[in-house]
């Protein structure tokens, strides 16, 4: 991974918007729980489960022209729906409890597509480059396998003490 990551403050956390070499979902996880974690703290993709976390990562994204076209053509963020299919869970199990507005417009879950990831299905959550002109970047799922761009959460890191 390069250094052209960009990296915002929300609350207490910070987000980093990683956008070295593009890696599959499993792997970004593991980048962002072990490269990127400061010490003393714990990190992981990204939970946008927060109106405001989301939406502020979105117009990020959208009014950047070096974020609004990523390899891939999404951002991974941290929620699957590996274990069941539909019911997505962030990596700290809780349930993803988001609008309907906030996916686009539905996951996609028996995508027919050559997925090479477990049961050839769509599990992984991804901020999602649609439409092509003008894109939203909504929550929508893709395989796990796929190779993005994707979003790291490191909770507590910009808390002021």
């Amino acid at each position: 991974m390069d250094n052209k990551d960009y990296e915002i403050c929300i609350g207490d956390n910070l987000y980093k918007i990683v956008l070295g070499d593009s890696c599959d979902w499993h792997d970004a996880d593991t980048y962002c729980k072990t490269i990127l974690a400061p010490r003393g703290h714990v990190a992981g993709l990204a939970n946008l489960g927060a109106r405001k976390v989301r939406n502020t990562i979105r117009e990020i994204i959208q009014q950047s022209p070096g974020l609004s076209n990523p390899k891939g053509k999404g951002y991974w963020i941290g929620c699957h729906d590996e274990e069941e299919e539909g019911s997505f869970v962030w990596l700290n199990r809780n349930k993803v409890d988001v609008p309907q507005n906030a996916w686009h417009p539905r996951p996609n879950n028996k995508q027919a597509k050559a997925c090479t990831a477990k049961g050839n299905d769509q599990d992984c959550c991804q901020l999602w480059e649609r439409p092509k002109t003008n894109p939203s970047f909504k929550m929508d799922d893709s395989c796990c396998t796929d190779t993005k761009y994707f979003i790291c959460e490191i909770p507590g890191y910009c808390a002021r003490k």
